[in-house]
């Protein structure tokens, strides 16, 4: 999950960021990507199912 949310709401979907803030290689954070895609069964790329995890990804840091 702190990938996820990392890249879409500290990075704004940015690989090179992302790996910068999680101190990780940027094919790490893709690897992790192309992980969470499966297992949610969703598609980053597509701007409908990515505003669903960003959405999701904000109620979560809200109840943390």
């Amino acid at each position: 999950m702190h990938t996820l949310c990392t890249y879409l709401l500290d990075a704004q979907r940015d690989l090179q960021k992302t790996s910068e803030l999680l101190f990780v290689h940027r094919n790490t954070v893709r690897y992790r990507l192309k992980r969470i895609s499966e297992i949610l069964g969703c598609n980053l790329l597509s701007y409908d199912e990515c505003f669903a995890c960003y959405l999701a990804c904000i109620a979560y840091r809200l109840i943390n």
